[in-house]
């Protein structure tokens, strides 16, 4: 009996320590992903963390970043998260009982809600004792009025699971549509929004696997504009598969159509890959970005990183002969298709020949092709033909530009005498209304549809002058 009432005592006693010390690591992995988000580009504007002996609450403001043309005019706009933990070891949730930790969250844009329950959490996160994790996303549908139109969000639903074994990240997410109408008249709606992704902890921690982000339908339209915009069927998605002991990479991008003053242009499809990449030191040239993230480096700060980064890591890189290509590229418009292909990819190449362009193009391998509407082309080379004119009148001070006629006639005549300059030059070839191109490049040779070009000759360097007697 003793023995018994000792063992209850214990099991009480533990219960009761537990949440304090299970408190302290929900705050390290708190404090880690915070780490991460700033990794990511996010600025922490603000943050609090308040731990008590059950449950804690922290406040975290994050300014969003804005594209480089943007940041240097514009407000960055700021989130808060909100989060509640309740410290394990007893969870209270039905999905997972037992764990670290739960934590449930909001989202605030600025001062207004954003992410927000009825009730109960719209994102909760529930956190093993082995660091493992699975986020339950149940944001209800949603009406709200704001400064200058009117928001209609239906239910969003989501279950993702982190470090779950081998899975770095497994799940879906999705949201039937979500709408704003104006109160100028301008309306936007987006359909049928789902992401997927089943990512894998591969070789140096680098995650492996596919993810996939689709839009069913966007949509926009101006009361003034008799033309809607819309874009049907968009899906991005990525890979990255370990072969050989390397690592290839590749993202996907599709459209089904695309709808802008009255034209439709689609589908479309590209595909970008990076192939045999050293693995080792892909993982190191990531940390330096992250490092630098960490450390609240500004973008171009980055950059420089990387590309030390990239230097420093050049030659484990080549030593695999990677490639990188656009696979395929197809857009549909109006005027016809339009295909391209590239490949460059190293061969034996070593960053020493880099010094010496000769040397380098032998251990260059490189093909491309493209077919374009002739009519196209022709489009192309008229606004460069504009560009070109206003850039003449201003050298030379013309106080007023040619007449419109003008620009257009001489615009066109550059654009015909191009053509038929590399049509005679058999660097493009004309079939059936089209304007296409086949090259490649392999031992210093270039080949343009059949027409053989020795770049290694105009590399060559004169020889220097016999001294004078």
């Amino acid at each position: 009996m003793k023995k018994l009432l000792a063992l209850f005592l214990l099991i009480v006693a533990l219960s009761v320590a537990a949440p304090g010390f299970l408190g302290m690591q929900a705050e390290a992995r708190y404090d880690a992903v915070v780490t991460q988000l700033q990794a990511a580009g996010y600025r922490v504007a603000d943050r609090t963390y308040a731990r008590g002996w059950f449950t804690s609450s922290a406040r975290l403001q994050l300014e969003v970043p804005l594209p480089a043309d943007r940041a240097t005019d514009a407000t960055p706009p700021r989130v808060m998260v909100k989060t509640r933990a309740v410290h394990g070891p007893f969870l209270g949730d039905l999905e997972r009982p037992f764990g670290l930790a739960r934590l449930d969250s909001e989202v605030w844009l600025d001062s207004a809600p954003l992410i927000v329950g009825d009730g109960t959490a719209p994102v909760r996160t529930l956190v093993g004792f082995l660091g493992s994790a699975r986020t339950i996303v149940a944001i209800p549908a949603r009406q709200a009025t704001l400064e200058g139109g009117r928001l209609e969000m239906a239910a969003v639903a989501g279950d993702i699971r982190f470090g779950a074994g081998e899975h770095v990240a497994v799940g879906e997410l999705s949201m039937p549509f979500a709408s704003l109408q104006g109160d100028d008249g301008v309306a936007a709606r987006v359909d049928d929004l789902k992401l997927a992704l089943d990512l894998r902890r591969g070789p140096s921690d680098l995650p492996v696997g596919v993810w996939r982000f689709g839009v069913g339908r966007v949509s926009l339209s101006v009361p003034e504009q008799a033309q809607a915009f819309a874009l049907d069927g968009l899906e991005v998605s990525g890979s990255s598969e370990v072969r050989e002991g390397a690592l290839d990479v590749a993202a996907d991008y599709g459209l089904r159509a695309f709808v802008a003053e009255g034209k439709t242009y689609g589908p479309f499809d590209l595909r970008l890959a990076a192939r045999r990449l050293d693995i080792p030191a892909i993982a190191r040239i990531q940390l330096a970005g992250e490092d630098a993230a960490a450390a609240g480096a500004t973008v171009e700060e980055r950059s420089q990183a990387l590309g030390i980064a990239l230097l420093a890591n050049a030659e484990a890189l080549l030593a695999k002969d990677p490639s990188v290509a656009l696979e395929r590229l197809t857009l549909d418009l109006p005027d016809g298709r339009v295909t391209a292909s590239f490949e460059l990819r190293s061969s034996g190449l070593k960053v020493a020949q880099l010094r010496d362009p000769e040397a380098a193009l032998q251990g260059i391998q490189a093909k491309a092709a493209l077919r374009m509407p002739e009519v196209v082309v022709d489009a192309l080379l008229r606004q460069q033909g504009r560009q070109r004119l206003a850039a003449l009148a201003e050298e030379q001070g013309e106080e007023e530009p040619p007449p419109a006629e003008e620009v257009e006639e001489v615009a066109g005549q550059y654009a015909a005498q191009q053509i038929e300059t590399l049509v005679a030059q058999q660097l493009l070839v004309r079939d059936a209304g089209a304007l296409s191109m086949a090259a490649d490049l392999r031992n210093g040779l270039l080949t343009v549809n059949g027409k053989s070009i020795p770049l290694a000759a105009f590399l060559q360097r004169p020889a220097p002058a016999a001294p004078a007697h």
